[in-house]
């Protein structure tokens, strides 16, 4: 039987960036694979795209959401060792997924394990189940699991170990927006502009042409938009770039609406509440509990024939509304002729502190980490937002750990283990009690 640290490297090693649906697929069987070799029972869901690992027994079920499918890993260069050949170095392994989410996928996985071999060794009846649902399109919206849900009944309860330690009842809701704008046949000096890879991750590089043909690029640090104060937006670095132009190129450059749109990104969004560009704000509360600050980024620019496209990515809080966010970037952008054009969104969640299942998971988080178990504003974005009854619990503890769409993703191999205790505490914890946790 593989160790933990073997079975991470090997899932990491199949490139299964969201969108590729083969090699999602792949990392899908991989996972079941292990399942099967665990003595659990394995089946594909949602035409193939969901994987279900469960074990126990009993009507009450408590699941597991997590996902194979990762980001984009942006600039090959910029990574100190290929984002899919996993590296073990100074008590860490890196590569894309280490932190999101196939490290916590199979520290769950191995936690399933270690809970069966307690009952076989003190045999402990499981009076519940315990069922892993894992998604290949969690990237990308989360069609699999909604698709999951319309011929399977949820979990009574469930986490997602997708987010940060220790525990998020509220998960602030993600809208994205494609919105363009129209490019005038003659009087352009820029060609042709590209930045962004992943609509939740803050772009590492913007390159831009201009029409003798000198191509520029930009550089900054990616990262998932839910940590802005650890990434350097390369689009706005490009807009002060762009600045810096001098002689005639910067007479003609003044005249071109790309960039024009550069210079609104960067000064309505640079301070990353979108404040400046007129977008609303939270009210700070929201039945009784803090429900985060609202959170707003262009995430991709890019030009196709004679539109230039921007997608803004957003984090917000359970009062605000999202017709409220597209009255404001219509109003930001009128003079420029601004059309929507795509939108996608899943509204924020909110479970209250008091469920039982999650008095459970509290008890087990403050037992090894031995500190009191708060709770949080998930800002990730994850399938808890999609599964009724469900929080974000784990894998990192703030944002110093959580390195997710960053390039070198990575973790330490004492958290990853640390994972495997903590959720085969919190499984154990609910499924070897008679008493419901509903």
């Amino acid at each position: 039987m593989y160790d933990l640290v073997e079975s991470v490297s090997d899932l990491i090693r199949i490139p299964s960036v969201s969108g590729d649906r083969e090699n999602c697929l792949e990392a899908l069987y991989y996972m079941l694979q292990r399942g099967d070799e665990f003595g659990f029972s394995v089946s594909l869901a949602a035409d193939g795209r969901i994987g279900i690992i469960e074990y126990g027994q009993g009507s009450e079920a408590l699941g597991i959401l997590t996902h194979v499918d990762v980001a984009h890993p942006g600039d090959y260069t910029l990574w100190e060792s290929p984002p899919f050949q996993p590296v073990v170095d100074a008590d860490r392994i890196y590569g894309r997924g280490a932190v999101d989410d196939k490290g916590p996928a199979m520290a769950a996985l191995f936690a399933m394990a270690d809970v069966a071999e307690l009952s076989r060794r003190y045999g402990l009846p499981a009076r519940k189940k315990v069922r892993m649902i894992i998604g290949t399109e969690q990237k990308a919206g989360g069609g699999d699991m909604r698709d999951y849900l319309l011929t399977h009944r949820p979990p009574d309860y469930s986490f997602s170990p997708d987010g940060m330690f220790p525990l998020c009842n509220v998960e602030m809701g993600s809208f994205n927006v494609l919105i363009s704008f129209p490019l005038e046949t003659e009087g352009q000096v820029l060609r042709d502009v590209r930045a962004g890879s992943n609509p939740e991750t803050v772009p590492e590089v913007c390159k831009v042409t201009l029409n003798d043909g000198r191509t520029f690029a930009a550089r900054g640090s990616a990262g998932h938009i839910s940590m802005l104060a650890l990434t350097d937006n390369a689009i706005f670095n490009m807009a002060e770039a762009l600045e810096s132009l001098r002689g005639r190129n910067k007479a003609k450059i003044r005249r071109d609406t790309t960039y024009r749109i550069f210079r609104k990104l960067k000064a309505g969004f640079f301070e990353g509440n979108g404040r400046r560009a007129g977008l609303p704000g939270s009210l700070g509360r929201y039945k009784n509990e803090y429900s985060g600050e609202n959170v707003y980024a262009p995430t991709a620019i890019f030009r196709q024939k004679d539109r230039l496209f921007v997608n803004i990515n957003a984090r917000l809080s359970p009062d605000t509304r999202e017709d409220q966010v597209l009255t404001a970037i219509e109003r930001y952008f009128r003079e420029d002729i601004v059309r929507i054009d795509r939108i996608s969104s899943q509204p924020a969640s909110f479970i209250s502190r008091n469920q039982p299942f999650i008095k459970a998971m509290a008890e087990a988080y403050e037992h090894l980490a031995e500190r009191p178990a708060e709770y949080h504003v998930d800002t990730v974005g994850t399938y808890a937002q999609i599964v009724p009854n469900s929080i974000v619990f784990g894998p990192t503890f703030g944002d110093e750990d959580n390195l997710r769409h960053h390039v070198n993703e990575s973790m330490s191999l004492q958290h990853l283990k640390y994972l495997e205790t903590l959720y085969e505490r919190v499984i154990s914890n609910i499924i070897f009690l008679k008493r419901s946790f509903r």
